[in-house]
């Protein structure tokens, strides 16, 4: 994939120019160029990443590619944990939310399933991750808190639920279309579809917060 395909998995959303972003696991940034791409100069966009020599070479990707880098805002930080930006328009996730395990519920009944009831080694990254506490529906209920009512999170996933070591954790669009509500966004939308060789497809998908009143 090039920076048209990852451009092109988001451009389906329509997104609004400018407003404040985040992308969460930004690693070497191929979806932060995309997300500037898409919502312009004016746009502050925060990329989140514990690898800091990611987060330079997302850096200088960035500056090569548009210029300058006056509205991005490099955070060497754990997304799971507190962050300090403003309440945010819309978060990009992309190939992140795999390193956390499903809920314990949806765990049980795909590997009662033949499903996701991996017994396999995990790379390092996943490693500390999957040392954390938090799961898939603690990550996406953090997301929400983040974003303003109605903010987009933009979904960037392995259309699969068992994955390898290096993809330990999976999330297909169906089993997020059932997370994603009970996390407390609307019913995600499918934005498209990539073919992958390692592991079958890589889809897009938007939801948005909703705004609950109590």
């Amino acid at each position: 994939m090039d920076h048209a395909d990852h451009a092109n998995l988001l451009k389906t959303a329509g997104l609004a120019p400018a407003g404040a972003w985040a992308d969460l696991g930004a690693g070497s940034g191929a979806f932060t160029l995309a997300l500037r791409e898409l919502v312009g100069a004016e746009a502050a966009i925060y990329a989140v990443d514990q690898d800091r020599g990611a987060l330079r070479e997302l850096e200088r990707a960035y500056r090569a590619r548009f210029g300058d880098a006056q509205n991005l805002h490099i955070l060497p930080e754990d997304f799971t944990r507190a962050l300090q930006f403003p309440p945010l328009d819309g978060v990009v996730m992309a190939n992140s939310l795999h390193y956390y395990k499903n809920p314990k519920r949806d765990a049980d009944e795909r590997g009662g399933r033949g499903g996701n009831s991996m017994r396999v080694r995990v790379n390092a990254r996943a490693a500390r991750s999957a040392s954390s506490s938090s799961d898939k529906m603690s990550i996406l209920e953090h997301v929400g808190s983040l974003l303003k009512p109605h903010g987009i999170l933009l979904l960037v996933e392995y259309n699969v639920d068992s994955g390898n070591p290096w993809v330990p954790y999976p999330i297909s669009f169906e089993t997020f279309r059932s997370l994603a509500p009970r996390a407390g966004f609307s019913e995600p939308r499918l934005l498209g579809t990539v073919p992958s060789r390692f592991l079958r497809e890589i889809y897009s998908a938007m939801a948005h917060r909703e705004d609950i009143h109590h």
